[in-house]
């Protein structure tokens, strides 16, 4: 283990090359240990070094809850069969590159509840052994966009569909029937423009350009 860690070490050029990548690199051997870590991989898990990564496996240093659910720690218990990166690290000596989604559940009380990851692998040669590179894209943003998206698109539709609805009624309706018919459709209008707007904050607010606005309400 030592023997290899020295070996990303020394090689002064690939180290420099991996820590300009602005994305979390980790380099792993044949037994799921970190050999070597780039600038940002330091900074995501938020250590002083690389050299605390050492020898450790990905679901130890991301803070993984199933860590020590396996007999033989990371990648060992039932749930990691479902990983996404253990997919990728295993896979990637079949396939020159491989990329899985990885959600990972963390028991930290210092960190989000969860991770959702894009973790990419790639078998990499080196003095004589072979290691798996693995870059982490953080897709915790994305997922929850998706999701946010989803329903507010549910939402509209549903709102759509009872204003379709009522201005269908309203052409064979007349009275106070046609009333009604019209105060509902004045409703759906009104919410579906305050779901419009409700997106519209929240897009604002994942690319922070939400102004905020105080106001007084009363209790």
């Amino acid at each position: 283990l030592q023997r290899q860690i020295d070996t990303f070490a020394r090689s002064g050029a690939l180290t420099e090359a991996l820590s300009a990548v602005p994305v979390p690199v980790v380099a792993i051997n044949t037994q799921r240990q970190i050999v070597y870590a780039n600038a940002a991989m330091v900074e995501m898990v938020g250590v002083d070094t690389p050299e605390a990564l050492m020898s450790l496996r990905l679901g130890e240093v991301l803070g993984c809850s199933h860590v020590l659910q396996g007999e033989d720690g990371c990648g060992t218990s039932e749930f990691c069969r479902y990983c996404g990166a253990a997919r990728a690290i295993v896979g990637s000596s079949e396939e020159a590159l491989l990329g899985e989604e990885a959600r990972i559940i963390r028991d930290s009380a210092d960190a989000p509840a969860a991770l959702d990851l894009r973790v990419t692998a790639r078998p990499f040669p080196l003095e004589g052994d072979v290691f798996t590179l693995l870059t982490m894209t953080d897709i915790s943003d994305q997922k929850r966009r998706h999701t946010l998206e989803r329903i507010f698109f549910h939402d509209i539709l549903n709102t759509v569909q009872k204003m379709r609805l009522a201005v269908d009624l309203l052409s064979e309706t007349d009275g106070e029937e046609a009333d009604m018919l019209r105060e509902t459709v004045r409703r759906a209008v009104s919410r579906l423009t305050q779901e419009i707007r409700a997106q519209r904050d929240l897009v604002d607010m994942e690319s922070s350009e939400l102004t905020v606005v105080p106001g007084e309400i009363r209790t």
